[in-house]
C-alpha cells in the first residue's frame, strides 16, 4: 500500500477515526490500560491523520505546541510501508511553519530503532 494520504486534522473532526487507531494498537494490541492511552489530553494536541486509497484511517500521531511527538499508531497490516515516517514529517512540516523549532518523541523502547 504506498497509496496513503496524510493529513493534519482537528481532534475534534476526526475524533472517532483516530480514537478507533489508537484503540487498536495501543490498547487491544499492546494491552495498555484505556486509562493511560486515552488521557483527556487530545483536544490540546495537534493531530496527524493515515488514511488508505479508500479514506480508511491507518495511522495516526500527536504532537503538543512545544513539538513532543507520541501516540505514533499505525495500523498493523500497514506497517513498513513509509506511513510514520510521514505522519512525523507531516508535524514536523506543520511545527516549523508554527514556530516550533525543537521537537522530541515519546516512543516505547521497542520503537527506538524507527525513531533513529
Amino acid at each position: 500500500m504506498n497509496d496513503f494520504f496524510i493529513a493534519i486534522v482537528n481532534w475534534s473532526d476526526k475524533q472517532v477515526e483516530l480514537t478507533s487507531i489508537r484503540r487498536a494498537v495501543f490498547i487491544e494490541e499492546q494491552n495498555v490500560p484505556e486509562s493511560i492511552e486515552l488521557d483527556g489530553l487530545d483536544s490540546d494536541h495537534i493531530h496527524v491523520l493515515a488514511s488508505d486509497k479508500n479514506g480508511r484511517a491507518v495511522g495516526t500521531a500527536r504532537m503538543d505546541r512545544k513539538g513532543k511527538i507520541g501516540r505514533m499508531a499505525v495500523l498493523r497490516n500497514c506497517r513498513r510501508q513509509g506511513i510514520g515516517r510521514k505522519m512525523i514529517q507531516a508535524l514536523m512540516d506543520y511545527g516549523r511553519k508554527n514556530s516550533i523549532t525543537d521537537f522530541h518523541v515519546s516512543s516505547q523502547v521497542t520503537a527506538i530503532g524507527f525513531y533513529r
